[in-house]
Formats: structure tokens, C-alpha cells, sequence
């Protein structure tokens, strides 16, 4: 394309970010990398990333387009437009990636590719949604990126599945190999790393096992928390991290719990994890929530307005991946019937994911939300926790549990750990207490009445 023929495309962006609404341009225009393959009076072939944003474009903007470009060459008649996939950075970066670890799985210690997880190009520190319930973690993980130091040595990232823990982690290896593109990365499960173990052992190739574990410059580990079921391959761990961490290499794990809970990882291990940071990764609330939402709806083209947003984060909870369920269950529905996203094509999206409701309220149900809405464990509010947050969540589920159900007091209290109904009846008048006096008591409780459908 020649720099007359760009310049016309910028000119025709130009007209577009006119007339069409601000939210469209961005998604589907600025945000997508579309380019001007060829132009002449009669057609004008413009490349796209992806099938989706193809279809997407031929169906909703063909004629926006077409009347743009008539415009800008001073036709009377709008050229064809036609879409070619060309793919797009995020190909670009798979493809680096793949040929990356490639090459680190040449040096393995069997002859087939020895085991090391594929990184996701989109799980960047960049893509990772911030929230009160991940800050530290994902502020220590760019301290590792942007200033490497013995205080975040070893750093482990601890919390329930689906919460962030392997896109922090692979964050990290995108941000080191980016700002060190010399260094020597290497990230794979738990599991791989068992694996691999026991086939150096078969095959009497330790020596080369622990070459590559041992000399690398990061070593990134997922669920490390499986390590204690096998003795041996644990001692082999332990080595592994007291060389790197000798040497002044970084060592980065996740796993589901804090690691002195992992009994199984025995004392000297879980006294070497705990030895620099350990990060927790909470419930996301609900701000926290809904910013995930959108950014994953942007990520796939959709622009959602507020009221999808507010119900799929409302009905979630805090998942990531039940989040990316939904919202690709809805670009998979948009595209296909040819319209924008409304409100029951979000119902049949989480209807899909076994996230809408057919029936009564269940208590299982305003816990789950309770705890995304209010960043608490559903096991901290059942079991008593005195934590001024988890009480007060535990005062709002019992109040929607008096007020959504048909369960009795007693029946309410014996759920919530097995306490008496006058703990439940005090319970219920102390939530009405706060919503007299707490604007963001009140507000939650609001939020949850909504999505319960009360």
C-alpha cells in the first residue's frame, strides 16, 4: 500500500470517529488493527485480525465504510469493501512465543519435547485487571519485571481457583522476557515438573534435568501446592530453589492456599516459600468485577452497556473463567444473529453457563453472591469469622435468606454454622440497622436484592 493510499485510510478513520457513536469506533476501529491492503475507485480490501471482527464489520459498518471512503476519493458511487484476515499482533506474538519455548524444549532432557507449558499472549501484566482484592500481587510481580530485587525472592501467589494466579505468573515471564531479552525463562506446572523429573530418573539423565532447572534465570511454577504428594520429586524441588536462590535468580509459584496450610510440603519447604513475598489473591467485589467484564467483552469486540455488565458481574461472581464463558457465549450469539448484545441474549449466555436461576432462591446461591460481593470466603462467613467484613456480609446473606426464602430461622442459622434462630433474628435486625446508617451496606445489600430477583 502505497503512503498516498494510507494516508486516504487515515482520512476515512477520520470520517468514521464522526459520525459513528465513540464506544463503536474504539472497539471495532481503533482497537483493531485494521488495515488498507489495496484501493482503487471500484473496491477497497481492508485487513482484519480475526473471523469474528470480519463478520462483525461486513454485517454492521460496510456501508459506513463504503460511504467514507466515497467521500475521501470524491466518488460518486461507494467502492466494494471487502475483508481479508490478516491476523494481527496477537498472532504475531503467538508465534514468537511458540518458537521461543520451542527452542527451550530442544534442550530437554529427553529426546521428545520435554514438557513447559505454551505462555497465553494475552496473559500480560498489562491485560491483568486491578482490584483492592489483587494489588499487592500484581504490584509485587511488576517490582520482579521492572526492578528485580532479593525482597520479592521467592514471591508465591496464593487463592481459589480462577482468580488470577496463572495470569500473574505468566505476566511475569512475558514482562522479564521483554525486558530481558536475554534471560532464561522457564515456566511450566507442577506437574510438568513432576514429570519431567521422573523421566530424567528412568532415563539416568539428572545431570540434565538439573542443568536446565538449575541455570535458568527464572523459574516460574503452577500448583506448587502438588509438590507434597511425592517425596522425592519435592527434595529435588528444594535443591532446585536453594541453587537459584543462591544465585540470585528469581523463583515465582502459585498455589490454592497459603503455603503453611500445605502440610504435605513439609517445614522446609513452605519456610523457603514464605521467605519473600506471599501474595493473597481475593474475591473480586463487585467494581472489581464488572471492570473484568468489560475488559473482557473489549478484548472479544463487544461493547456492553451497563446494565449487561452490571447483571453478569452481579450473577458471576468473582471466576474469570466463568466470566470469559459468558462473554464468549454472547460474541459466539451476536455474530451469529447479526445484532448487537442485549439483555436476553445475556440471559441465554448464563443460562448456558448454568448461571441463571429456574426456580426459588437457594441459601448455596445468595452465599456465592454475598461472597463475590463482599470479597469474603464463603467458609469465613459460615464458620464465624469476627472480621468486621465478614460479618457484615454474613448479616446481609442471613437478611436476603429471611427475605428471598422460605426457610425458617432455625433452618437459616443451622446452614450458617449450625447457630440458633435468635442469633439469626438479631442478625436480620442488624443488617436493617446498617442500611439506615451505611450508604455502601446498603448498596451492596440493593445490588444483591437485584440480582436475586427481589
Amino acid at each position: 500500500m502505497s503512503e498516498t493510499g494510507i494516508a486516504k485510510w487515515a482520512d476515512v478513520l477520520d470520517r468514521l470517529a464522526k459520525t459513528l457513536p465513540q464506544s463503536s469506533f474504539e472497539v471495532w476501529f481503533r482497537n483493531q488493527g485494521i488495515s488498507a491492503l489495496s484501493w482503487d475507485d471500484h473496491r477497497l480490501e481492508l485487513g482484519v485480525p480475526n473471523r469474528f471482527v470480519k463478520e462483525w464489520l461486513r454485517i454492521h459498518y460496510s456501508r459506513e465504510i463504503g460511504r467514507a471512503a466515497a467521500e475521501v476519493m470524491g466518488l460518486g458511487t461507494p467502492p466494494e469493501i471487502a475483508f481479508t484476515i490478516t491476523g494481527s499482533q496477537y498472532a504475531k506474538r503467538r508465534s514468537e512465543e511458540s518458537a521461543v519455548l520451542a527452542g527451550e524444549a530442544a534442550s530437554a532432557v529427553a529426546p521428545e519435547r520435554e514438557g513447559g507449558t505454551r505462555l497465553n499472549p494475552d496473559l500480560t501484566l498489562e491485560n491483568f485487571v486491578v482490584g483492592p482484592c489483587n494489588r499487592m500481587a500484581n504490584a509485587a510481580c511488576r517490582m520482579i519485571v521492572e526492578s528485580p530485587s532479593p525482597v520479592y525472592n521467592p514471591v508465591c501467589i496464593y487463592g481459589a481457583s480462577g482468580l488470577g494466579k496463572t495470569h500473574l505468573l505468566q505476566g511475569i515471564c512475558h514482562g522479564l522476557r521483554s525486558t530481558r531479552p536475554g534471560a532464561k525463562i522457564v515456566y511450566l506446572s507442577c506437574e510438568e515438573f513432576t514429570n519431567s523429573y521422573i523421566r530424567a530418573v528412568q532415563a539416568r539423565r539428572l545431570d540434565e534435568f538439573r542443568a536446565r532447572f538449575r541455570n535458568c534465570d527464572c523459574l516460574a511454577m503452577d500448583d506448587v501446592q502438588f509438590l507434597g504428594t511425592r517425596e522425592k520429586t519435592c527434595e529435588e524441588f528444594l535443591h532446585t530453589f536453594d541453587t537459584l536462590r543462591d544465585a540470585n535468580r528469581q523463583i515465582a509459584v502459585t498455589c490454592d492456599v497459603h503455603p503453611r496450610e500445605i502440610g504435605s510440603l513439609g517445614e522446609k519447604l513452605v519456610t523457603r516459600l514464605v521467605s519473600g513475598l506471599v501474595a493473597r489473591l481475593g474475591t473480586p467485589e463487585a467494581e472489581t468485577r464488572r471492570a473484568l467484564v468489560e475488559h473482557k467483552a473489549l478484548r472479544r469486540g463487544l461493547s456492553l452497556p451497563k446494565d449487561i455488565l452490571d447483571a453478569i458481574a452481579s450473577r458471576v461472581g468473582g471466576n474469570v473463567r466463568e466470566i470469559e464463558g459468558v462473554v464468549a457465549k454472547m460474541a459466539a450469539l451476536s455474530m451469529a444473529e447479526g445484532r448487537a448484545p442485549d439483555m436476553a441474549m445475556c440471559r441465554e449466555a448464563m443460562r448456558d453457563m448454568g448461571l441463571a436461576r429456574d426456580g426459588a432462591v437457594t441459601q448455596e446461591e445468595i452465599l456465592r453472591l454475598v461472597e463475590s460481593e463482599f470479597g469474603v470466603s464463603g467458609a469465613e462467613i459460615r464458620s464465624g469469622g469476627r472480621r468486621p467484613r465478614a460479618t457484615a456480609a454474613r448479616h446481609a446473606a442471613m437478611y436476603l435468606a429471611r427475605r428471598l426464602t422460605n426457610f425458617s430461622l432455625a433452618e437459616i442459622g443451622d446452614f450458617y454454622g449450625g447457630r440458633n434462630h435468635s442469633t439469626v433474628y438479631h442478625a436480620d435486625r442488624r443488617a436493617e440497622e446498617l442500611m439506615k446508617k451505611d450508604s455502601e451496606f446498603k448498596a451492596a445489600v440493593e445490588r444483591l436484592l437485584k440480582a436475586l430477583g427481589g
